[in-house]
């Protein structure tokens, strides 16, 4: 859960740890991931009695153009330095 909504994420999907060219394991690999919107709920508490979304809807990456314009995101910072951007960093080393 990443704040001030109970249904924003993060994490990432879709990646295959190996090499394609050789078959192997990556030794290492770092991924930096954005916040998500699960678009479950409407609301922005944590109070699990928010309404839900009427319709079904994707799930959306969070960036400058969707927030509210009264959403405050105080870090990290979008790639051009305003509010939000890359929340988490997975990292794998395998030695």
């Amino acid at each position: 859960m990443i704040a001030p909504s109970p249904d924003w994420f993060s994490g990432f999907y879709d990646f295959d740890p190996r090499d394609p060219s050789s078959n192997t394991w990556y030794g290492e690999f770092i991924i930096e991931t954005h916040p998500w919107d699960a678009g479950t709920e409407i609301g922005a508490s944590y109070s699990t009695s928010n309404d839900p979304e009427p319709t079904n809807v994707p799930i959306l990456r969070l960036d400058e153009d969707c927030l509210a314009e009264n959403t405050r995101i105080s870090e990290p910072r979008w790639d051009n330095g305003t509010a939000g951007g890359k929340v988490a960093m997975h990292t794998t080393d395998r030695s």
